[in-house]
């Protein structure tokens, strides 16, 4: 109930009824049926006792929204498990017989609401599956839904607007319309062992999704992140177990890691006491230390300087690392100040010459859906995410945005307090907030975070304007 009141919006479900839609109930006015009916009741059943029936509900639900809601929360949370037993959900809009269906009229009526009800232009890209079943081949499937789809839009298999899903198994046709990141809710397994010990699997993304230019090197990344970080043994940072570059098999890369148990902070954050609050930015402090005591000889990501081809400079590892996010954001055709973001961005990179000492830093930690919190003890359990880490400025941490004092308590000194401190800090603030826009685009997210991300990033471009000398 949790995700279908979320999917409609609708939190009365007193009027929510099991009755069948045969209406097998209703009372029957032909006396000698009822008779009929009577007698074979007291007959003897020869069949044998079904494990499952067909009960319909009569909900209002709109499965794909309910899929995508639960899919996204599991991404968000890959370590907290709500269903037990599901291996795989397909969301489907409406199902037919196979040998009664009429191909063309049914997809129309399933796309209409997205390709025919406002004239926008979209791309697409079709997703056949057929199980046992030799009356509709492949070919035939994807040509009859691609004319149903009609003129206007165009077919993209690599960077489509929406998924046409068409599921056949048997006698029975599903179709459904899906949004753009559905490849991607599909890149993290929890797995328990027959021993019952636990771990997680992380899938890298098809070829066919969109994804920034750091996120595409995320997993290489985690894996080198953790592998740097299993030599400090800490408990809240997860054990790799194995990496393959590039299953033959599958056509990806994939991680095998530890499993960690907790809560998001994103879930409890509000439940929490200032304590509780004050114990935890501590705890966060000293890990961020922790991390950032480990050190490299070279500047940029972690793949380039293990190849020998990293930066023996913060300030031009920082600047490409910012002109990538740009690129990103110019790729999809994000409105962005880019002349005043890279005329501030050069105009200050000098101050970036006082960090001399790489160092190890997770972009995203701190974010409250990658903080894991034992549900008993409500203290930091573990993290979620290493593939944004890099060899740079410790700051550069996105919990460094606004940090709390029980945090800058529990981190200790900055190791970089020269005159030029609040400079680097407003460019790294603004690379955050041009990362967290574009991130948002490349989701297709678009919502009050994103408004928030643009003022604000407004509001540093301003201020490094205003700065004519560093005091």
């Amino acid at each position: 109930m949790q995700y279908y009141e979320k999917s409609s919006g609708d939190q009365d479900t007193s009027q929510v009824t099991g009755k069948n839609a045969d209406n097998d109930d209703e009372e029957d006015d032909d006396i000698e049926a009822q008779v009929r009916k009577e007698v074979e009741g007291l007959k003897p059943k020869s069949s044998k006792p079904r494990l499952f029936q067909k009960v319909t509900s009569n909900l209002p639900c709109n499965p794909v929204k309910l899929v995508h809601d639960i899919c996204e929360e599991a991404r968000a949370n890959p370590d907290q498990r709500k269903s037990r037993w599901i291996k795989r959900m397909i969301p489907i809009t409406q199902i037919r017989k196979v040998l009664s269906v009429d191909l063309s009229v049914f997809a129309k009526e399933v796309l209409q609401p997205v390709f025919h009800a406002d004239g926008v232009p979209k791309k697409y890209a079709i997703r056949p599956a057929v199980r046992s079943n030799n009356t509709l081949n492949r070919d035939v499937i994807i040509q009859t839904v691609a004319a149903a789809v009609g003129p206007g839009h165009k077919v993209d298999l690599k960077n489509p607007d929406y998924t046409i899903l068409v599921e056949i198994a048997q006698n029975v046709i599903g179709m459904s319309v899906v949004g753009s990141d559905y490849e991607e809710l599909k890149r993290v397994y929890h797995l328990k062992l027959s021993n019952g010990h636990q771990l997680i699997v992380k899938v890298s993304s098809p070829p066919a999704i969109p994804l920034l230019r750091r996120e595409r090197i995320a997993l290489e990344t985690e894996v080198r992140a953790l592998t740097v970080l299993a030599r400090i043994n800490h408990p809240c940072i997860p054990r790799l177990y194995r990496y393959v570059p590039h299953d033959a098999s599958a056509g990806v890369s994939l991680l095998v890691r530890q499993y960690v148990r907790g809560i998001p902070l994103s879930e409890i954050q509000n439940r929490l006491s200032a304590k509780d609050l004050d114990d935890l930015d501590r705890h966060l402090g000293l890990l961020t230390n922790v991390i950032g005591q480990q050190f490299s000889t070279a500047f940029g990501p972690l793949s380039k300087v293990a190849a020998g081809t990293g930066s023996y400079h913060w300030r031009e590892a920082f600047v490409t690392l910012f002109e990538e996010v740009l690129r990103d954001a110019e790729d999809m055709f994000i409105h962005l100040p880019y002349n005043q973001i890279r005329r501030e961005m050069y105009r200050w990179s000098f101050t970036l010459d006082e960090i001399k000492t790489p160092r190890l830093v997770v972009v995203n930690f701190g974010r409250p859906s990658e903080v894991l919190l034992d549900p008993e003890t409500r203290q930091l359990s573990g993290l979620l995410e290493f593939g944004s880490a890099l060899w740079g400025d410790v700051m550069l941490a996105e919990i460094f945005e606004s940090p709390s004092d029980a945090f800058l308590t529990g981190f200790g000194p900055i190791p970089s307090s020269g005159q030029s401190q609040f400079i680097r800090s407003m460019l790294y603030s603004c690379y955050r907030h041009v990362y967290k826009i574009t991130e948002l685009y490349y989701r297709n997210s678009h919502n009050a975070t994103e408004m928030q991300a643009r003022r604000r990033l407004t509001d540093i471009i301003h201020a490094l304007a205003a700065t004519n000398t560093i005091l």
